[in-house]
């Protein structure tokens, strides 16, 4: 959870004290020297990890239990606002997205949240199955696109939604296979997914898989299928970045039983 406001010149990161409460913490030079705990930057409530985003001078998350925090003024002297809204309780979250109507929106279990440019947050302005955990977020032309994995994993196939930030429901459902989709972007006008297919269970017979997919229209088209033969020790973060038109992510996977 990192975050480089443009024109900043600082990264900053979502920690926690030592009672696992929200804290903020800061490099004055993103490439190099130590992190650093400014003024006022301690939660009242558990770290969320899985959401830390700019928006309108301010740093949002999640934390606690239903509660939506933000820390600034970034261009003057921040502190933090430990419930600058309230939402359901939270049991998952996935990284915000500012969309294209300059809203921020802040997914959590299987529900999206909106802060307006006022700074108001606005509970579940969209409400998805209760079988899904919202997973990852992203633009999508005009739709915000919702990336969602089934709650167990025996409960079905992972879901794209397509949104257009005003329905009360969705405008497509698109069926994303099975497995856990983890990251969701827009690449060069396609729709990218990185999904799980059961990397650390043995439903995968000895063999679970990194999947790479994209969507165009129709059905997503697999690009890459990247196998494992252990199936313990494996990570994919939800964490993603791009930069000129390439979207970057973290896994850790191993294509033998001899780690390698």
């Amino acid at each position: 959870d990192f975050v480089y406001p443009t024109g900043s010149g600082k990264l900053y990161g979502l920690g926690q004290t030592g009672a696992g409460l929200t804290k903020i913490l800061q490099k004055a030079i993103a490439e190099s020297g130590l992190w650093t705990t400014p003024a006022s930057s301690e939660g009242n409530g558990a770290v969320q990890n899985g959401c830390l985003v700019e928006y309108k001078d301010y740093l949002w998350g999640f934390q606690g239990t239903t509660q939506v925090f933000k820390w600034g003024l970034l261009s003057g002297t921040p502190s933090i606002t430990n419930s600058a809204g309230t939402v359901g309780t939270i049991t998952s979250v996935a990284q915000g997205v500012i969309a294209k109507d300059d809203n921020l929106y802040l997914p959590y279990n299987n529900k999206i949240a909106r802060v307006t440019s006022g700074g108001t947050v606005t509970d579940a302005v969209l409400t998805l199955p209760t079988n899904f955990k919202i997973t990852s977020i992203c633009n999508f032309g005009n739709y915000l696109a919702i990336g969602c994995a089934p709650i167990s994993t025996f409960n079905g196939n992972s879901k794209t939604f397509l949104w257009n930030l005003t329905s009360p429901d969705v405008t497509e459902s698109i069926d994303w296979g099975e497995g856990e989709i983890r990251i969701l972007e827009t690449v060069e006008g396609l729709l990218v997914g990185i999904t799980d297919r059961y990397l650390n269970n043995s439903v995968g017979a000895g063999r679970g898989s990194m999947i790479i997919q994209a969507y165009s229209g129709g059905s997503p088209q697999v690009i890459k299928e990247v196998f494992t033969q252990a199936l313990v020790g494996k990570t994919m973060p939800t964490a993603k970045a791009t930069k000129n038109n390439r979207l970057f992510f973290a896994a850790k996977i191993m294509t033998n039983t001899a780690g390698t």
